[in-house]
């Protein structure tokens, strides 16, 4: 009983003596816009840009588009949480229609992740992490070209929304899909 009460009190001692030796100023680091924190992330959820029936939408297919820049891998996490999955783009229809999406709401001058990448084997690009190979594709000219072997992950290219693959760390928008069923709701197409 005497060793306990001994052990909180040394304890007790040193937990006052770290709070004195803090300097009472602190520094304060600048953020760069491209900083983002799980804070950012809660007051910035609200700024997500949403439509329900997507202009020009003959695939009835739902896109979230955010307002905030996160990596792939991230922006990935994020649709998942949320359940739903990064844009995949499968044909020139799917194609048509993003680039419709983003043109009607004026986002076309910002890059954009989509689901595609290959880091499952660093050779096939695939949508999501274990989906299928690419059928369809719209590379920017000389695309992908995999600077110094390190870009594995696919985004739309400001303005022209071509394809270009991109180093998966780098912060970019994103843009979430879901697929709506056939009149009982979403589902997510994975």
């Amino acid at each position: 009983m005497k060793s306990s009460r001994k052990l909180i009190l040394l304890l007790t001692i040193l937990m006052l003596a770290s709070i004195k030796a803090t300097p009472s100023t602190t520094e304060v680091q600048q953020k760069t816009p491209d900083d983002f924190s799980y804070e950012d992330y809660l007051n910035r959820t609200e700024k997500r840009l949403t439509s329900y029936d997507a202009p020009f939408s003959p695939l009835q297919r739902k896109y979230i588009v955010t307002l905030i820049k996160l990596n792939w891998y991230a922006a990935y996490a994020f649709c998942d949480q949320n359940g739903w999955s990064l844009a995949s783009i499968e044909s020139t229809l799917e194609q048509f229609q993003v680039q419709n999406y983003l043109n009607y709401f004026n986002l076309q001058s910002n890059h954009f992740w989509t689901s595609g990448n290959k880091l499952a084997d660093l050779q096939n690009y695939r949508w999501g992490y274990n989906g299928s190979k690419f059928s369809y594709t719209n590379w920017v000219t000389g695309g992908p070209n995999s600077f110094m072997g390190g870009q594995h992950c696919v985004k739309l290219q400001e303005n022209t929304l071509k394809w270009d693959n991109d180093f998966c760390e780098n912060s970019h928008h994103f843009i979430c899909e879901m697929n709506i069923d056939s009149g009982y709701g979403y589902t997510v197409r994975r």
